[in-house]
């Protein structure tokens, strides 16, 4: 782990200059879009922007990914990897497929889309790029990108009360049938937790869902994060209070530069309003059009954010649901 505080522990290694993919993974509004648009500054990347999100837009586009996302969070491991493996592979290579997604083409918005990826995978191509990929849904599929394609993966873990306000206040639910869909994932880590997690999928009790959520997803990449050395856990609320301290830390990790233009945005997008829009359309610094969720942000004053809508009584039900968990990466003095 990144910081001093609860295991999982990766090695304490760097790596040097390295060429693989960067996955940023973790639940969906953890802050993996913003971790991404920080790594992206230090320049030599080409951001794929949630390749196994099963919703379009931003995902099932078979020009980026050309392999079927029946799923969010699908579970990827040697057993199924057969369906991905090449679909994987061209992505990483910057192989764009652009007869398979003027096929799936839905209008002028996938025509841009369309536009800027095969541009800036010929450009990563001939540059020799590595593959950013923002993609909390591939978070299960973390520990196999990782060790098949020589990859680098931040798993980025939010604390379960600012998730569950973050869920409340966009009137999200948190798709259990996103695991109970899956039989080898629930064969190999969650099958125990079924009647729990059946009872709960149509929920309004957000609090129970999106703990339960938490809970079910953190089991399994807590563990594969043990194992692996290629998973390096952060928790969003170290980068909150110390973002350049962390983030140097972080990119070393991964085998990217922690170069000053990086340093500049991290200092820039941890010091912002967090009024702005959740999400925005912008022009990134290379020219490409992208929506993205991250927007800047007074860090610090995230961290206790969810205080303002999670009562004491709902946290102290939500550290229950999730402790077993929760008490790998979080604390007494974090509740």
């Amino acid at each position: 782990m990144l910081t001093e505080h609860r295991p999982p522990t990766s090695p304490t290694r760097s790596v040097d200059r390295a060429s693989g993919p960067v996955l940023i993974a973790g639940m969906a509004r953890a802050g993996t879009s913003w971790v991404a648009e920080m790594v992206k500054a230090a320049g030599g990347f080409v951001h794929l922007n949630e390749p196994f999100n099963p919703k379009h837009p931003p995902g099932l586009s078979p020009g980026v990914l050309r392999a079927p996302v029946p799923v969010g969070y699908v579970y990827v491991t040697p057993e199924n990897a057969a369906t991905y493996e090449r679909a994987v592979a061209d992505m990483l290579r910057f192989r764009y497929h652009h007869l398979a997604e003027v096929r799936a083409n839905r209008g002028l918005f996938d025509l841009a889309k369309m536009a800027k990826y095969s541009g800036s995978f010929a450009l990563g191509a001939l540059r020799g790029k590595r593959a950013l990929l923002d993609d909390p849904y591939a978070s299960l599929a973390a520990e196999w990108i990782a060790e098949r394609f020589d990859g680098q993966v931040c798993l980025l873990v939010r604390h379960p009360a600012a998730m569950v306000a973050s869920y409340r206040k966009l009137s999200y639910s948190a798709h259990l049938r996103h695991f109970l869909s899956q039989p080898a994932l629930m064969r190999d880590w969650l099958e125990p937790w079924r009647a729990e997690m059946e009872a709960l999928v149509d929920t309004d009790d957000k609090v129970a869902q999106v703990g339960f959520f938490w809970r079910m997803l953190h089991h399994p990449l807590a563990e594969m994060a043990e194992r692996c050395g290629r998973i390096h856990v952060v928790r969003y609320e170290d980068l909150c209070l110390d973002p350049e301290g962390v983030y140097e830390r972080l990119f070393s990790r991964l085998g990217v530069e922690f170069n000053r233009y990086a340093r500049d945005q991290v200092v820039a997008g941890t010091s912002g309003s967090s009024k702005a829009k959740s999400h925005s359309w912008q022009l990134s610094r290379r020219g490409f059009l992208s929506r993205t969720a991250f927007r800047p942000m007074d860090s610090k004053a995230m961290v206790g954010a969810w205080r303002k809508t999670v009562t004491p009584d709902e946290a102290a039900r939500l550290r229950e649901l999730t402790g077993p968990v929760a008490d790998r990466f979080y604390t007494d003095a974090d509740w």
